[in-house]
């Protein structure tokens, strides 16, 4: 399993964003509006679109000892089909570009007063009701942590794990899973700037990393 280290280093975003036009669901009559979220996620729920310097890292085991190899691009993030729930908001956000992501933090995001989730392959309907509190990516008022699952029935070392570090003025949520090999990906949120980087990777026989903006490397 590949250890996560604590090092930091960054890459400066460029650009910055613009405004796009929502093509998304319609906004809920008069609920939108009353619906108030962290100032560290709230500008993940407004519709815009970023671009940011990338960097893809793949390493692997040569012929004479450890090898390196680097590429540089532009991941371009952009978050629509933003609306209004019952106590709280849902928003679409897609990272992509060149290097591709080995894994991406692209996903349906609701965002409460509490906290901020991921739907993974789920509907979270008109209320945030089914929201497992167990799954949450990263508090209102976040807190350096790591929570860890481990899989009681597999074969080898598995497990996911959930991991909140201060990075840059904000905060980044570290998503992860292994078994045999690891993956994962990184989102780094600020307040008022909304998405500031993000990382997908994959470690198996060789480690792809592909870092965007400004992201805790690890």
């Amino acid at each position: 399993m590949r250890l996560l280290g604590l090092a930091v280093l960054s890459l400066t975003a460029c650009g910055g964003s613009r405004a796009v036009t929502s093509t998304g669901a319609p906004a809920i009559e008069n609920r939108e509006t009353s619906v108030a979220l962290p100032p560290l996620y709230a500008q993940l729920f407004v519709e815009s679109e970023k671009e940011f310097p990338a960097e893809k890292i793949v390493s692997h085991q040569g012929e004479h000892g450890p090898e390196t190899e680097k590429e540089s691009g532009t991941i371009t993030c952009t978050v629509s089909g933003v609306r209004a729930i019952q106590g709280g908001k849902v928003a679409e956000l897609a990272c992509g570009g060149s290097p591709s992501l080995p894994s991406s933090p692209s996903g349906t995001y609701v965002g409460t007063a509490t906290g901020l989730w991921r739907i993974d392959g789920g509907d979270v309907g008109d209320d945030i009701a089914r929201l497992d509190p167990k799954q949450m990516l990263v508090a209102a008022k976040p807190t350096k942590q790591r929570r860890e699952t481990k899989d009681p029935d597999g074969d080898v070392d598995s497990g996911s794990a959930i991991i909140v570090e201060p990075h840059a003025g904000g905060w980044c949520v570290l998503v992860t899973s292994w078994g045999g090999d690891e993956g994962g990906w990184q989102l780094c949120l600020r307040e008022a700037a909304g998405v500031i980087g993000g990382h997908g990777f994959f470690a198996g026989g060789e480690t792809h990393d592909v870092y965007f903006g400004d992201v805790r490397r690890i």
